[in-house]
């Protein structure tokens, strides 16, 4: 991928995390393929759900909360395209369970940009052949 496309797809990931309901990380996801943005997702809870909280009274994210991740490929799931062999940007690094999704989906690279809080995920991806790139702006 071009450095100026990728350039302008992260600047547009961190606006997209904004619109997110989650008050403690907002977190943004888009598929790329062939230069090309396919889907966009963010974190925050299910279209329809009785509320758009993503956190409890303690803070912590409850567990209707659906990641960016899933978010964009829950997306994907109603399109007549594929993740094989896409990439996924995201503003923060997978964790374990979405990483297990995008290894399913056929995903070959993953750029994020902010680390999240344990690297399980990252290292999930790598084992499975996953090419994981941390963005640093230049």
């Amino acid at each position: 991928m071009k450095q100026k496309y990728l350039s302008a797809f992260m600047d547009m990931l961190d606006r997209f995390a904004q619109t997110s309901e989650a008050e403690r990380l907002k977190v943004a996801a888009v598929l790329i393929k062939n230069d090309n943005p396919v889907c966009w997702g963010i974190n925050g809870t299910r279209s329809g759900w009785h509320t758009n909280r993503c956190e409890d009274e303690d803070g912590k994210t409850t567990t209707a909360t659906r990641h960016a991740e899933i978010a964009c490929l829950d997306k994907l799931r109603r399109m007549n395209e594929t993740s094989v062999g896409a990439t996924l940007l995201t503003t923060h690094a997978c964790c374990l369970p979405c990483s297990v999704e995008v290894v399913e989906a056929g995903i070959t690279k993953v750029i994020y940009k902010h680390d999240y809080r344990c690297d399980e995920g990252i290292k999930y991806l790598r084992e499975n052949g996953v090419q994981v790139v941390k963005y640093e702006e230049v």
